[in-house]
């Protein structure tokens, strides 16, 4: 998306009163999602990218600078769940550099790596994921009266 068209565009869209929520959810990396490094290191490598692939978040107020939009605080919550080594292999399947389009017939091939990477850091061949869910709170005044 165009970012200098998104808050001019917002502005036309949302009414007076509206809110508009920017929502992201990504899996902590803090330490506590101990198979995320070989999980990235896999996303590198089935990509052929050689950078870091931390998906880029935009800065909300810049976008909406000059707009009626105020920004209020964030919400965020944090969830655990398990999945398996395969749900996390076919997961990497959603993201562009790694999507089947991009690997064509090595589709069987990532998912057996990934899959192998991960089993090391599972039991029973699952895996915990603590994700963090966050979303950005921008707001229009009400409609004057």
């Amino acid at each position: 998306m165009d970012r200098d068209l998104i808050g001019p565009l917002l502005e036309r869209l949302v009414a007076p009163g509206g809110v508009v929520l920017v929502c992201s959810a990504r899996s902590a990396a803090d330490g506590r999602n101990g198979w995320l490094e070989a999980y990235d290191e896999a996303r590198r490598f089935w990509s052929g990218a050689r950078t870091d692939h931390r998906r880029y978040r935009s800065d909300l107020a810049a976008i909406l600078a000059g707009t009626r939009f105020h920004l209020g605080e964030p919400i965020a919550a944090e969830s655990s769940h398990e999945l398996s080594a395969r749900d996390l292999a076919s997961r990497m399947l959603t993201f562009s550099g790694s999507s089947p389009a991009v690997l064509g017939n090595k589709v069987n091939a990532m998912l057996h790596d990934v899959e192998r990477r991960l089993l090391p850091f599972s039991r029973a061949g699952l895996l915990k994921e603590v994700v963090i869910a966050r979303a950005d709170v921008a707001s229009t005044p009400p409609r004057e009266r």
